[in-house]
């Protein structure tokens, strides 16, 4: 969503390399070369990974951030991310429809200053970053409920009609 990315590189990324030099963002998925050399060349530490076969690899010991602000569907990064134990930090439009709930399976931070400071506190605390990453496995085990993810599922579609009128 190259949207979200545009908002978060220019509205958060410098604060959060401000506080943490050592922080690296990679971007995971398809991006035309021109986009990724203009956002490399304005931004520090960030890399375009492309087409990741072996997601799990690439989010060892990550943050995931979904910065989406226009959109409908099914939270595809936000299950990978559960799925493989990964903290996630989203706006309310990058997790909607999973149930997630704000301080304890993720963070869920509609502006910059929010956003930036849910990462930075992930990033620098491990027992921090340990909880949330606990919360997300345990998440899972209600996503494995045939019924639960049903339930979801109609509800997604049913936000999805909702919009369309």
């Amino acid at each position: 969503n190259k949207d979200g990315l545009d908002w978060f590189l220019n509205n958060c990324w410098q604060k959060i390399y401000d506080q943490n030099s050592n922080l690296e963002l990679s971007i995971i998925g398809s991006w035309k070369g021109k986009v990724a050399e203009v956002y490399k060349a304005r931004f520090k530490n960030i890399s375009f990974t492309g087409y990741v076969e072996h997601l799990a690899n690439e989010l060892k010991n990550s943050i995931m951030v979904i910065p989406i602000r226009i959109g409908s569907g099914i939270r595809i990064k936000a299950l990978d991310a559960i799925v493989n134990g990964v903290p996630i930090v989203a706006t309310s439009v990058g997790v909607e429809g999973l149930d997630l709930v704000d301080g304890r399976d993720c963070f869920i931070r509609d502006n910059e200053q929010g956003l930036a400071e849910a990462i930075l506190s992930l990033a620098n605390n491990d027992e921090y970053y340990q909880h949330f990453r606990r919360n997300a496995v345990s998440k899972l085990k209600t996503y494995q409920d045939p019924g639960t993810a049903l339930q979801m599922r109609i509800n997604i579609y049913n936000k999805i009609l909702e919009e369309k009128k």
